[in-house]
């Protein structure tokens, strides 16, 4: 898939670090089409530019590429819990669960939806602890303890 621009439709208003970014990881995957870390880049990017449509293309560009990709089944699993798809979220990432049993992304995730989506509690505190035992100076330490916290607070 061909990158996007990130200036079209309604992506946010990029900052000039966000922008380059953006320019250099579109052009890594101009040059290598099929080099899933490139795609993986430029997602990250995109996102992180608060552009999430277009991670999300690139997402699936990764997936046509690697069906398996735990990072970008993780993500696509979290697009479709911000978008109130719960249900098809959680067995999305159960599904990177089986085929990645440790992946901390993908257990911190899980347990997010399972507390404030789905209101399992007991669930989401496995899945939580496990993010922190798999990563504990993890990027969403303070998150999980956060709603691990707010889980104990609902059994």
């Amino acid at each position: 898939a061909a990158p996007a621009d990130p200036s079209a439709g309604s992506s946010p208003s990029l900052t000039p670090e966000q922008a380059a970014a953006i320019d250099a990881a579109a052009l890594d995957v101009k040059a290598h089409p099929k080099d899933v870390s490139k795609h993986l880049a430029l997602a990250h990017a995109y996102a992180d530019g608060g552009a999430t449509q277009l991670a999300a293309v690139e997402y699936l560009a990764i997936l046509k590429l690697d069906p398996a990709n735990a990072e970008a089944n993780t993500a696509m699993a979290l697009l479709a819990f911000e978008v109130g798809q719960t249900g098809q979220a959680k067995t999305m990432l159960d599904t990177v669960l089986r085929a990645h049993p440790g992946y901390p992304e993908a257990l911190y995730v899980r347990g997010l939806v399972l507390l404030s989506g789905l209101h399992q509690p007991a669930a989401a505190t496995k899945d939580l602890r496990a993010y922190l035992a798999a990563a504990p100076f993890g990027s969403h330490r303070t998150a999980a303890e956060t709603l691990l916290a707010l889980a104990g607070s609902q059994k």
